[in-house]
């Protein structure tokens, strides 16, 4: 099982998105931590989990909607770490 951890830079970066009435984002998020927590390589439904790229390892993308969150994880650690959240439109 990994542990999850939020960087300093999400969480703000969640806050700005928030600001705007998004705040069923950090519900949805909360409710996939355990699913994350047990396997954060895998697709499922109504779950778009990508690698952003091979040369990456361990660089996915989840999306929600029209927003991206960036996440790392760290085998030898079992550790999942947030570290970027964005609108598509801006962040790509």
């Amino acid at each position: 099982m990994y542990s999850i951890e939020y960087h300093e830079k999400f969480i703000q970066d969640l806050k700005n998105i928030t600001k705007g009435g998004n705040k069923y984002l950090v519900d949805k998020i909360v409710g996939l931590e355990e699913e994350l927590k047990r396997d954060p390589h895998k697709k499922r439904a109504k779950v778009d989990i990508k690698l952003i790229s091979k040369k990456a390892k361990g660089s996915y993308r989840l999306r929600i909607g029209e927003y991206r969150f960036i996440y790392e994880v760290n085998e030898k650690n079992k550790m999942i770490s947030f570290t970027m959240a964005f609108q598509r439109s801006k962040g790509y």
